[in-house]
């Protein structure tokens, strides 16, 4: 079946549909993903901030109690409220390890680990330390950093999660994208069918009528070009007609003569010869002119000659009147 220029665009339009799809599904599956993080961070935030007080708390009792017995040399300190923390943070599912930096990014040492980062010392200069930051070690785990204003001094504790369970809820996301993404096109394609099957059809329609009337305008224009062709032949065998009076008359002239005289001028015959020569070729390249051809059209002057002559002497010869019609025979060829 023949490919209608119109459906050109369709698939045109199809393409567009498809790469705006792609693009609207990749930003959407980044903005979910970011929401994932941020709803796991802001989680992670409310509990590492209720456990640290909680702790805090817990040891500020049990060193009160101490003061009250005199053995302060035995009272909580930075170090093991720290380690306290950590060890609350282990007992979630999904915390794999912990670790504690000063305000500026360098480690903290605890008895149970501690470790450098050059990501605790990126997220220690930002300047907005409470919107999510995070680092994905592919196949080992997500690190996410949190600023924490505990009774002694600010500290950065680094969660790092294990990523199966962000890996998931990615997956769960990317699968409903995609059958959002197979939905919105099929429709689309389905609603841009539609729209061009519709306007195809009426432009097939309107070019139809538009070659009806093209065809009757080109018979109108072949009846007008014959009409014309036939009244410019007819005012050209008019005027070839009117001209052929004069060297007419002027040859039955000289049949009158030759009737009395018994004898033809052969150079007034050339003359009016020549003149019929010059009437023919004349018409004759009208003709050429008006059917746009360059066929050659040739008069022999011998047999025009000889017919001349022969016409007169029957004229002479058989006794006419003056009224006597002369006839002609022009070969053309």
């Amino acid at each position: 079946m023949k490919l209608r220029k119109e459906w050109l665009g369709f698939f045109l339009c199809l393409g567009v549909l498809f790469l705006f799809t792609c693009v609207l599904l990749f930003y959407s599956r980044n903005q979910f993903q970011e929401q994932v993080i941020a709803s796991n961070h802001k989680l992670l935030n409310s509990e590492l901030i209720s456990l640290t007080d909680d702790i805090a708390f817990t040891l500020l009792d049990r060193d009160l109690v101490l003061f009250d017995l005199d053995l302060p040399e035995i009272t909580s300190d930075r170090e093991q409220l720290l380690e306290e923390i950590v060890i609350g943070l282990l007992t979630v599912p999904r915390v794999t390890q912990a670790f504690a930096y000063e305000e500026d990014g360098s480690p903290i040492p605890l008895a149970i680990g501690s470790r450098k980062s050059k990501d605790a010392l990126r997220f220690s200069s930002l300047k907005n330390l409470n919107s999510p930051f995070y680092v994905h070690h592919p196949a080992r785990h997500f690190s996410s950093y949190f600023k924490i204003q505990s009774l002694d001094a600010p500290f950065i504790m680094e969660i790092q999660i294990d990523e199966k369970y962000i890996l998931q809820e990615w997956d769960e996301i990317d699968k409903e994208l995609l059958k959002l993404g197979i939905m919105s096109f099929f429709a689309g394609t389905l609603l841009l069918f539609f729209i061009f099957k519709f306007l195809s059809g009426r432009l097939k329609d309107r070019q139809t009528k538009l070659e009806e009337k093209n065809a009757l305008l080109q018979k109108t224009n072949q009846k007008l070009a014959q009409s014309y062709k036939t009244a410019g032949l007819g005012a050209l065998s008019g005027h070839l007609m009117h001209s052929l009076k004069i060297p007419l008359t002027h040859l039955q002239m000289i049949v009158r003569e030759a009737e009395n005289k018994k004898e033809v001028d052969v150079n007034e015959l050339r003359e009016i010869q020549m003149q019929i020569r010059e009437l023919v070729t004349q018409s004759l390249q009208s003709l050429q002119d008006v059917e746009n051809n360059r066929g050659s059209y040739t008069i022999s002057l011998g047999e025009l000659f000889e017919q001349v002559v022969k016409r007169t002497k029957e004229i002479s010869g058989g006794g006419k009147d003056n009224n006597t019609t002369l006839q002609w025979a022009i070969p053309i060829r």
